[in-house]
């Protein structure tokens, strides 16, 4: 089985752990910690993160239409 690493911030991913380390010094130490608090939140309670992400992805979709739309 091939590992796989996703990049929740910026939707980058890769199967090379040393590319996914190194694509994450990118990021500043705030993102990094939103990227843990979202892991944790995962792992801890899956239906909330669930509902985060479709939350974040339904405002990423309002703020293209507003620039599209101006």
């Amino acid at each position: 089985m091939t590992e796989h690493y996703d990049c929740e911030l910026c939707n980058f991913s890769t199967n090379s752990a040393e590319s996914f380390s190194e694509h994450l010094r990118k990021h500043s130490k705030s993102e990094l910690l939103k990227l843990y608090q979202l892991t944790k939140l995962s792992i801890e309670d899956p239906e909330k993160y669930e509902e985060l992400m479709w939350e974040m992805l339904k405002l990423e979709c309002e703020s293209s239409n507003r620039r599209r739309n101006h």
